[in-house]
């Protein structure tokens, strides 16, 4: 397969940017790999981000070794391997408790527009022009010298997003890649420098967005919830809209005039970036999210994240109270949530009243069971739990401060109410 690009621009790291330098773990996978002939590089996000000057969060690797023999090196050196994609010639090698994923240099044989058939290759230039942008096809080898096939390292300093070598096809390759774009469109972008998306790579984003329908719910999330934690998530989700991207998927997610206020008030409520809490502010009200597959605990937060705010607007000022009520329901974290949506939307809260609330509370039961009920002569049966809710309201009127003997005694004052004794229920 010939590939028609130059030979790679070689950029060398100084020893103490490298991630190779002081790395026992990397040391001892590169030992066992060319022990049995191979070789081994570091690629993508961990070069991308040395490059830039970012923290390194997960270091991957790519190998000349087809899979099985991978496996064999690493076994041969005492080290740990997991075959946790081998059919796509992934392993994760275990060093001192942490996880190196290695792949096998590959070539595309078929591709839908979802996953593709590879095969393996020896070629690292074949490898890098099969990945979807020019600064995720960089590789870093043990001397700190960066292989750039695709002018990756000009892109990264100029903050262009570019598709490798032809847009359109590397988009039918894999759909997926449309989200890609913007995600990294999002995640490198600040307040003091600009993002651009190379213009062959945004129209091709645009025209090919019906593509989009057919990823899996799963990816698509995954996708979204990276692009929502990054900076310039408003930029990137304003320009999926204008561009005709976001209606694939998420016809409701539209306001983005609340998501820019939402990242401006999440300061003053201490609140780290969120997906689901920033996706719940660029929603009107409960929509549509089927697309993506939030897990159960995100799509109630979601759900509760889009109607709670509407609550705490018709309540006006609080006292606590009636945050307490809400805290009992939600816990702290998702009211404090609610009301910073309520502050973004243009609400006017005195947080010095609404803040020590949230930050005093402390998750608590109600402190009665049926069981307690029976001990003391009722018959189990439906008025048991007509009594218990009966009882938890009114505890929870008295601002959940009746104990237990005090709410038994209530439930049994319930109880003579509905005109029955305890051994006749």
């Amino acid at each position: 397969m010939k590939i028609e690009t130059p030979a790679p621009f070689l950029s060398h790291l100084l020893p103490e940017q490298n991630p190779w330098t002081n790395s026992k773990a990397l040391q001892a996978l590169l030992y066992a790999v060319r022990g049995a002939g191979g070789d081994l590089r570091i690629v993508g996000g961990a070069v991308r981000d040395v490059a830039a000057g970012r923290p390194v969060q997960d270091i991957d690797l790519a190998g000349t070794l087809p899979p099985q023999e991978l496996m064999a090196a690493l076994a041969k050196a005492d080290i740990k391997a997991v075959p946790t994609g081998i059919d796509h010639g992934t392993i994760t090698a275990v060093y001192d408790h942490r996880g190196y994923e290695i792949t096998t240099l590959r070539r595309d044989v078929e591709t839908d527009g979802r996953r593709a058939k590879v095969a393996f290759t020896d070629d690292w230039q074949v490898d890098a022009s099969r990945r979807d942008l020019t600064f995720n096809a960089l590789y870093l080898d043990e001397n700190g010298v960066v292989y750039d096939y695709f002018g990756g390292l000009d892109d990264l300093q100029d903050k262009i997003i570019r598709l490798i070598g032809d847009p359109v096809k590397r988009i039918k390759e894999d759909a997926l890649r449309i989200l890609r774009v913007f995600r990294f469109f999002a995640q490198l972008s600040d307040a003091e420098a600009s993002v651009t998306i190379d213009p062959q790579s945004l129209e091709a984003c645009a025209a090919l967005a019906p593509m989009i329908q057919a990823l899996s719910a799963e990816r698509l999330w995954k996708e979204m919830a990276a692009l929502l934690k990054a900076e310039g998530c408003v930029a990137a989700c304003t320009l999926m809209v204008e561009q005709g991207v976001m209606a694939h998927f998420l016809p409701d997610a539209t306001n983005g005039t609340l998501l820019r206020s939402l990242l401006l008030v999440e300061p003053d409520f201490g609140l780290k970036p969120c997906p689901v809490r920033r996706l719940a502010s660029l929603l009107e009200g409960v929509a549509d999210v089927s697309r993506l597959r939030l897990s159960k605990q995100e799509q109630r937060n979601l759900d509760v994240l889009c109607i709670l705010p509407k609550k705490l607007v018709q309540e006006q000022q609080p006292n606590a109270a009636k945050i307490r009520q809400h805290l009992y329901d939600h816990g702290a974290e998702t009211v404090k949530e609610a009301y910073a949506l309520v502050v973004a939307s243009g609400g006017h809260f005195d947080l010095k009243v609404i803040l020590p609330v949230i930050e005093a509370w402390q998750p608590i039961s109600f402190p009665l069971r049926g069981e307690d009920l029976l001990k003391n002569g009722m018959v189990a049966g439906r008025v048991v739990g007509d009594v218990l809710r009966e009882t938890e309201r009114w505890w929870r009127g008295q601002d959940f401060a009746p104990d237990h003997a005090a709410c038994l005694a209530q439930a049994m004052a319930f109880l003579a109410d509905l005109g029955q004794k305890p051994n006749e229920c």
